[in-house]
């Protein structure tokens, strides 16, 4: 039995070579989760050297959306050797993680260095990045400290790795939430989207329309009211584009991390190489994302009630914040020589989807279309009560008023379009741990798929919403789908004008009829 090669989930039997090892509970916690497997003979040889192909392989199969697609390619019998499926994953078209093995078969069996498997795991989250860089993206995330010292020659990256050395790299990985989904490698240029390169600033054009594709660091600037930084790439526009144009915003999501500088490096990258980058380039307009820090006891990236309860200093209102940074934002894409609208086109995912959906309530005259998903099978209500429960900021908007000053506006958030999506297969609570757990479970359902999920579009539609609802079969928590996305592009881009037009979801581009924002 190769090392490589794919198997069903097994309770691991052997262990007589790796108990007692440093990377036991690593070792253990891979094998259960069939992203390895052990020898034909019983053993896990935990000190053997990995190949290229082996661990390339550990890797694609950390992701379920990865997993899933290397049983498909397994499925098909067209394979000749074992680790075909992975290698065409990890091509341009796929994935887009750097091997040797793609173009070179006879690498695939030679020993991976440290500096490879870095480059690896950061295309996992769409980073082209050279070494070093990707080595930094390894530190950013907390995923090493380094073979000798946290420093670029500390990482020692012409060394080999053991496979214990290699499921420990992937178990932190899950651990850190970054095994969710796989995201497309950036389409444009490496350079401009390294991590380690000096953030772009660059000041505005007084030409007509933008020539060139431009990528913006924004500092912050307290007497505009945002406390933080935000970034913005304007592609190339011509003044004499068809339609409105839109700004695409899509608030950051990355955990909690050890410094704004971490939060910046990875927003600087995301501008360039995430799927909002890929539904923004589609769609041919302006990017923003802010970099809003994130801490322990506060959710920031979802804008949740303790956020919203913050009055001072520079996290208070990241609400107005965020619309602060969009009329920056839009003055610097209308200096381009651009018409840009004062609405704005909103996307998220996960934790974002819920600091969008949350902004579209407090703000409703600020946005004309949105598209969230991994929501955890809810849907803010636009309602003060239901069923004689009152329900608070941010389950409803019982209490808005006392956050924003004014009441919350049914017509204007009727005039939001609102395209609402969840996997099937999604099992990421969030409502587990964060705001009114309580309040969500006992009014709208404990069990969020399909319970909640369909208890929630029930009551929005006694309530005259005319959002949306998507369910993507055989999906988990996962953001990244091609038909997903095709599908968010053409709800945009049909969602343009003033009217709220939903869309037939399941459907290839080529099979739409054409549609321009």
């Amino acid at each position: 039995m190769d090392a490589g090669e794919p198997s069903a989930a097994i309770e691991p039997v052997f262990k007589t070579d790796y108990s007692g090892h440093w990377a036991e509970n690593s070792i253990y916690w891979a094998l259960k989760q069939s992203i390895v497997r052990g020898y034909e003979d019983g053993s896990f040889q935990p000190d053997r050297i990995v190949s290229e192909a082996e661990f390339l392989s550990m890797l694609i199969r950390l992701f379920p959306d990865g997993r899933s697609r290397a049983a498909e390619l397994s499925a098909t019998g067209e394979a000749s050797e074992w680790s075909d499926p992975y290698y065409k994953l990890s091509s341009d078209a796929e994935y887009g993680l750097p091997t040797m093995g793609l173009t070179d078969t006879s690498a695939r069996n030679k020993p991976i260095t440290r500096g490879m498997v870095a480059r690896m795991i950061a295309g996992t989250a769409g980073n082209n990045a050279p070494e070093d860089d990707a080595i930094r993206y390894l530190y950013v995330q907390g995923l090493s400290d380094g073979k000798t010292e946290r420093t670029i020659a500390g990482f020692a990256a012409a060394d080999s790795l053991t496979r214990a050395e290699a499921v420990q790299f992937l178990q932190k990985m899950a651990d850190k939430g970054l095994n969710r989904q796989l995201h497309e490698t950036s389409q444009v240029s490496p350079t401009a989207a390294s991590l380690g390169q000096p953030a772009e600033t660059t000041k505005p054009s007084t030409s007509k329309g933008n020539p060139e594709s431009v990528v913006l660091k924004v500092k912050a600037d307290p007497s505009k009211g945002f406390y933080w930084d935000y970034y913005m790439k304007i592609p190339v526009i011509s003044p004499t584009r068809p339609g409105p144009l839109y700004l695409l915003v899509e608030p950051n999501n990355n955990g909690v991390l050890d410094s704004i500088e971490a939060y910046d490096l990875l927003v600087k990258n995301e501008i360039e190489s995430s799927t909002g980058h890929a539904i923004a380039r589609q769609l041919n307009v302006p990017y923003l994302i802010p970099v809003f820090p994130r801490y322990q006891g506060v959710y920031t990236h979802s804008l949740d009630r303790n956020t919203m309860q913050i009055t001072s200093g520079n996290l208070q209102r990241l609400d107005l914040q965020l619309l602060a940074m969009i009329r920056d934002a839009q003055q610097r894409i209308t200096e381009r020589g651009l018409k840009v609208e004062q609405k704005v086109f909103m996307n998220g995912f996960s934790a974002s989807a819920k600091f969008v959906e949350r902004f579209s309530v407090l703000h409703p005259e600020e946005v004309r279309a949105l598209t969230i998903g991994g929501v955890s099978g809810f849907s803010m209500i636009p309602a003060a009560e239901w069923e004689g429960t009152k329900l608070p900021y941010p389950i409803g908007t019982a209490d808005q008023q006392s956050f924003t000053g004014h009441p919350f506006d049914l017509v204007a958030y009727n005039k939001v379009s609102r395209y609402i999506y969840m996997g099937e297969l999604d099992d990421n609570d969030y409502f587990q741990s964060n705001d009114p757990t309580d309040l969500v479970n006992r009014l709208f359902g404990r069990r969020m798929m399909p319970e909640r999920w369909n208890k929630t579009q029930t009551v929005l539609a006694k309530l005259g919403s005319t959002a949306q609802f998507v369910t993507y079969p055989k999906l988990g928590h996962s953001y990244k789908n091609k038909l997903m996305t095709d599908d968010i592009v053409y709800f945009f881009k049909v969602n343009g004008g003033e009217d709220n037009v939903q869309i037939t979801p399941f459907v290839a581009p080529a099979d739409r009829p054409k549609a321009s924002p």
